[in-house]
């Protein structure tokens, strides 16, 4: 495009960069991020949001809250963004704070606000006084979407952890009732500019034997350890 002597606008760059954001490509990200720099576009709404969801997504974190708070329009794609960053890269109280500190004006949590919520909280060293939190979210979210299997998967391995068993028999007795299924984890990492692609159980991957032996040692050494909770996660 840019050979083509074809100059790029705000909504071009929003969409490499959400590309870049969904298979976790963050050194080209970052270049996209630099030529948005150079052409003065970095105010423009759609590529701020967008720069908040790429950094939060790649675990830049800092970056993304940065991008966050300097968007000129704080909006509900971007409070989740920078919530879900927090929550998935393992910080949840982060993520708790940003949900009950930087939600922005007019602005109502929807299902993905909720599920990164209910993420957050499904850390360990977030179980004192939480469960309540963890069943709040999962109750909005199957207020909003009754067939979302997440909810009770979630809501599942945290009352592992927190070892009420009966809560947990009770959670996949409704998920057998309402016939929910969980759908494949799926996930991306770069590594030396290539993306490896990864869906639970999949053994497409032309090192798979070697990623499955490692794994292997992974729970063998959970097992050594005495951490027995990956028996009793959905």
């Amino acid at each position: 495009m840019l050979e083509a002597g074809v100059k790029p606008d705000n909504f071009t760059y929003a969409a490499i960069l959400d590309t870049c954001a969904n298979v976790a490509t963050v050194g080209l990200g970052m270049q996209i991020h630099a030529q948005v720099i150079k052409q003065q576009l970095q105010s423009d709404v759609y590529i701020s949001t967008t720069l908040v969801d790429m950094y939060s997504k790649c675990g830049k974190l800092q970056d993304s809250e940065l991008m966050y708070e300097k968007a000129p329009k704080k909006d509900l794609v971007a409070w989740n963004s920078l919530i879900c960053g927090y929550s998935q890269h393992g910080l949840g109280e982060k993520a708790l704070m940003v949900f009950e500190e930087k939600r922005p004006e007019k602005v109502n949590p929807n299902r993905s606000t909720f599920l990164s919520v209910l993420r957050a909280c499904a850390h360990k060293g977030l179980l004192d006084g939480n469960v309540e939190i963890a069943e709040k979210a999962a109750s909005c979210i199957l207020q909003l979407a009754p067939d979302d299997s997440s909810a009770y998967i979630l809501l599942c391995n945290i009352y592992a952890d927190a070892g009420m068993w009966g809560k947990v028999s009770e959670a996949r007795r409704m998920m057998k009732a309402n016939r929910l299924k969980k759908e494949p984890g799926c996930s991306w990492i770069e590594i030396r500019d290539e993306v490896h692609r990864f869906v639970s159980g999949d053994q497409s991957h032309l090192r798979c034997d070697n990623i499955y032996k490692n794994l292997s040692l992974l729970v063998d050494e959970m097992k050594w350890t005495g951490d027995m909770s990956f028996e009793f996660h959905l």
